[in-house]
């Protein structure tokens, strides 16, 4: 039996619900082994972001050259990045290691704190979006990227499009922040000369608990692309996988996991609520 192999390269989230803890859970959950290179170190819990504290350079490159050293890495996921240094060295530091790398885009916590420099969309789209198999943002951070005020579901297929010409293979746009009941993402994907896009809708479930969904569902891809999904498979596995983590967080006594943006339950296969 293969274990796939899976390397997060993002931020610590103290209180256990997003970053490298809600990663690790994702991929111990969906049959991989997880590997972390930690880019910064928050004091945070679901009502917010108390503290940040990035990682020395030396620190992410000494994480990174301990783990590919001794492990074969299957896929890797991107998250909090932090500065804009950082991202220079990540797209120094990966080198050959770009056939399945997942990139979230973080910048704003789920509690809206800023998890980044401001302008570092920029060097993001340069230097990572080239080298990424797939990116995930939410409108939040499409609207950063794009430099646009405002994006309804209907210009979402637009905005896909506009952040392909940004250098990305693939995007998955994330309609978690529409105001409808009905919730749509957007996955465009460039096959030689042609763009296919597919959308994926569901219904949004009434819970406070969404704290950490974009990093469960990119470390979900990851997971997918490690297990040899097809690109298409394993966006729609990982929809699957995080829509059931919200769901079951759902059922939970409240302020069970958090007081504020309460976390998922990201455990829901190998222990159900009911």
């Amino acid at each position: 039996m293969y274990i796939p192999k899976v390397l997060s390269i993002a931020g610590s989230d103290s209180g256990g619900g997003a970053g490298i803890q809600a990663d690790l859970k994702t991929i111990t959950s969906l049959g991989c082994y997880g590997m972390t290179v930690i880019t910064a170190v928050t004091a945070q819990n679901t009502l917010g972001v108390e503290q940040v504290e990035q990682m020395s350079e030396k620190l992410v490159t000494a994480q990174f050259e301990a783990i590919v050293k001794d492990f074969d890495i299957d896929a890797l996921k991107i998250g909090m990045i932090g500065n804009t240094k950082t991202v220079q060295l990540l797209s120094q530091l990966l080198g050959s290691l770009r056939q399945n790398v997942v990139l979230d885009p973080v910048m704003v916590a789920t509690s809206g704190a800023l998890l980044g420099e401001d302008q570092i969309q920029t060097a993001i789209a340069n230097l990572l979006f080239p080298i990424s198999r797939i990116i995930t943002p939410n409108l939040i951070e499409a609207k950063a990227f794009l430099n646009s005020e405002d994006i309804q579901a209907n210009q979402m297929v637009e905005a896909a499009h506009a952040l392909l010409k940004l250098g990305a293979k693939a995007v998955l746009l994330k309609g978690g922040h529409l105001l409808e009941d009905q919730l749509k993402d957007v996955l465009a994907e460039k096959k030689g000369h042609e763009t296919v896009v597919t959308e994926f809708y569901h219904s949004r479930i009434d819970t406070k608990n969404t704290h950490g969904t974009g990093c469960t569902l990119s470390s979900a891809i990851a997971c997918g692309l490690a297990h040899k999904l097809s690109l298409l498979a394993a966006v729609s596995q990982g929809i699957e996988y995080t829509q059931g983590a919200i769901k079951a967080a759902s059922r939970l006594p409240k302020n069970d996991l958090g007081h504020g943006h309460g976390s998922l339950w990201h455990a829901f296969k190998q222990y159900p609520i009911v």
